[in-house]
């Protein structure tokens, strides 16, 4: 029977033991998102030899991976001091999270970068992906994590997550999936970015964690691992100003303090970044102003604190 394509959903949960299954559900596991490419990395294995005909002789298969890849709008949880759904997204793409409070009252949630290892020190989840009458299961699963912030347009997340290997079952799509209320985020130009703690007028913005993922094999072992997390880095499209300092700024090696705030209090998202470095400065023109395509490369200062994540 054919299934419309239409038909999917996506759950996620941590996982207390990495590589376990922490089954997810409908009713609490539910992440919104907007779009979803599952892919099988299942790798033809040649079986060539020599023979007194052409062709080779029948392959194998390699069953490496399993991946889909996400987008979703970025939004608080519903509250102040709620986790929002995407969090097996960050999690398992090595950040930590953080409820703040004020006289126990939560205020904010806070996730930061950490550095994590194999085995028992990964961070892993587990995530179901329905699609056309198949459960596609990712356990184990790590992610990269990026988000683009348009002007007049939502934050939009992406992320790709891989885990091991897992044959699909068919089910039906689950019923009593749960989303949480909370509107996305919109940018708009009453939002603040700044450098130095002077606002600047920026463009098209995007944030790219750096998170590098491989699922490696070994005989008796198969786990997906973040592997590094080498360039933490923000691209925007600044506002063209007759100086030189971006350029003495870069061939400065100048660090500064960058922030950037979306949306307003109760559903606000900012990120922040105590040493940031510019990278590349390129003379570029939208039609109406000269710009600066701007790379910022966020670099730490004492350990795992590049940038910083707050939904307030």
């Amino acid at each position: 029977m054919s299934v419309s394509t239409l038909q999917k959903a996506l759950l996620g949960k941590i996982e207390s033991t990495p590589g376990t299954d922490s089954v997810p559900t409908a009713a609490l596991n539910a992440i919104r998102i907007e779009s979803g490419t599952f892919t099988t990395g299942i790798e033809a294995l040649a079986n060539q030899g020599v023979k007194q005909t052409f062709g080779d002789m029948k392959s194998n298969m390699i069953e490496k991976q399993n991946q889909l890849e996400v987008s979703f709008k970025i939004r608080s949880g519903g509250g102040l001091g709620i986790i929002p759904d995407y969090w097996p997204v960050m999690f398992s793409a090595a950040h930590t999270i953080t409820i703040n409070t004020v006289a126990t009252v939560p205020v904010s949630v806070v996730m930061d970068p950490i550095t994590t290892g194999p085995d028992t020190a990964r961070q892993t989840s587990t995530f179901y992906w329905y699609e056309d009458g198949l459960l596609w299961k990712l356990i184990g699963a790590v992610a990269t994590f990026q988000f683009d912030a348009p002007i007049n347009g939502y934050i939009t997340g992406k992320a790709t997550i891989v885990a091991p290997y897992v044959a699909p079952t068919t089910v039906v799509l689950p019923t009593g999936i749960t989303y949480q209320s909370s509107d996305p985020i919109k940018v708009s130009a009453s939002d603040v970015v700044s450098e130095a703690a002077t606002p600047i007028s920026v463009g098209t913005f995007a944030f790219d964690a750096g998170v590098a993922t491989d699922v490696p094999h070994m005989i008796g072992d198969v786990q997906a691992l973040v592997t590094g997390r080498d360039k933490s880095s923000v691209t925007f499209s600044k506002r063209s100003l007759a100086t030189a300092a971006d350029f003495n700024r870069l061939t400065g090696l100048t660090e500064a303090a960058f922030l950037a705030q979306f949306g307003s209090a109760g559903n606000r998202f900012t990120l922040s970044a105590s040493a940031a470095q510019y990278e590349v400065v390129t003379p570029a023109a939208d039609g109406l102003f000269n710009n600066r395509d701007i790379t910022l490369k966020l670099n730490e200062t004492v350990g795992d604190d590049a940038y910083q994540i707050t939904i307030d």
